[in-house]
């Protein structure tokens, strides 16, 4: 997560109408063999996952201060307009804000650096054309600009969730990590024992990857996933793990709260694809991705049809009918397959997941996204 903050600097992007400012200062389910007979194709005879006590979750979920924020700008005199800001800590007390708000129709970003001063964190800076100042305390961020961009921000620290955040498994999903609230859950139906069930239904990252024992061909997935609050950490090092379709294409995870999309960021198609649109949340909140995949078709090694790949992020369609002329690193070696593993990444970081179940799909048959 690389730095990408301007100073003060001023960009017009007419074509897109976009202008930027940038300052530096319940259903029930077949059991898993059930399944396995009726779509997902096979199970693996690796043995049990051992038993072991649920353990606490960490205390990860945040400062609160980052996170994002829902209120009005106001011109002097003005009608308020509806506005929003993406606050992203960056270690040591120091954050990034970004302010949006859509005026005579353009949408228009202004950001800079702010800073920790007791119980505030406070920002300010000057152009030759504008000045301000404001501050975010008690989960409200207040702005006021002088000069060219005259008005005041009035925001304060909202939390959104995935409107699929909870859906309950359909009839004939494979239940692969069953989710009850405060309830420990069952990692049975996972090869990699080192990866914990937590006392608050949750599964955390263990040490390396960790597979489904059933694999799947086509199918609609749901997944559950809480990256850690990390600020002190940059890049593919802050929240990384991923969903890894057929063993073989992930679905990146990572903190990318406030950042432009691209193929390595979360939700992307990880080195193929950047998802259409940067829609996930803040460190420390739940979020879901809901995938069909269409299994390629082979013909020994031949790929004779690529695989297909739809997805939402908190609901938002960041891919659609994605044709897959390639899997991605990190995957499984050798040619695709008809039929694989759900793998779960290990990349060093404290993810969690939760409600992950897979719906198998006939190849006629809708998958709903």
């Amino acid at each position: 997560m690389q730095s990408r903050w301007a100073c003060m600097t001023v960009v017009a992007l007419a074509g897109l109408g976009v202008a930027c400012w940038a300052f530096a200062a319940p259903a029930a389910a077949p059991s898993a063999a059930a399944a396995s007979s009726a779509g997902a194709v096979s199970k693996s005879a690796a043995p049990p996952a051992a038993k072991a006590e649920a353990v606490k979750p960490p205390a990860d979920s945040g400062d609160g201060i980052m996170g994002e924020y829902a209120g009005t700008f106001t011109r002097p005199a003005g009608i308020p307009l509806r506005a929003d800001a993406k606050v992203v800590a960056e270690g040591g007390g120091s954050y990034k804000v970004i302010l949006i708000w859509r005026e005579e129709g353009k949408t228009n970003r202004m950001w800079w650096s702010a800073r920790t001063e007791g119980n505030k964190v406070l920002m300010d800076g000057k152009s030759e054309t504008m000045e301000m100042s404001g501050s975010i305390a008690d989960k409200k961020l207040s702005v006021e600009i002088k000069g060219s961009a005259a008005g005041k921000f009035s925001l304060n620290l909202t939390v959104r969730h995935s409107p699929t955040e909870g859906d309950a498994p359909p009839p004939g999903a494979v239940i692969l990590l069953p989710y009850t609230e405060g309830k420990a859950t069952s990692t049975d139906e996972w090869t990699n024992a080192t990866w914990k069930a937590l006392t608050d239904g949750s599964m955390i990252v263990g040490k390396d990857n960790n597979s489904s024992k059933i694999s799947f061909g086509d199918c609609r997935i749901h997944v559950e996933f809480f990256v850690p609050f990390e600020p002190d950490k940059r890049g593919q090092d802050r929240g990384n793990s991923g969903v890894f379709l057929a063993s073989r294409y992930e679905i990146q995870i990572l903190d990318s709260f406030g950042l432009e999309t691209k193929n390595t960021e979360c939700g992307a198609i990880y080195g193929v694809a950047a998802p259409r649109t940067n829609a996930g949340y803040p460190p420390g909140q739940w979020q879901t991705f809901d995938i069909v995949f269409r299994a390629p078709r082979v013909d020994g090694e031949k790929v004779v049809r690529p695989a297909v790949i739809t997805v939402r992020h908190n609901g938002v369609k960041i891919h659609d009918i994605v044709k897959m002329s390639m899997t991605t690193t990190a995957g499984v070696a050798g040619p695709p397959a008809e039929t694989a593993p759900l793998m779960l990444q290990d990349h060093g970081h404290a993810v969690r997941f939760r409600n992950i179940w897979v719906l198998p799909l006939a190849e006629d048959q809708p998958g709903g996204l």
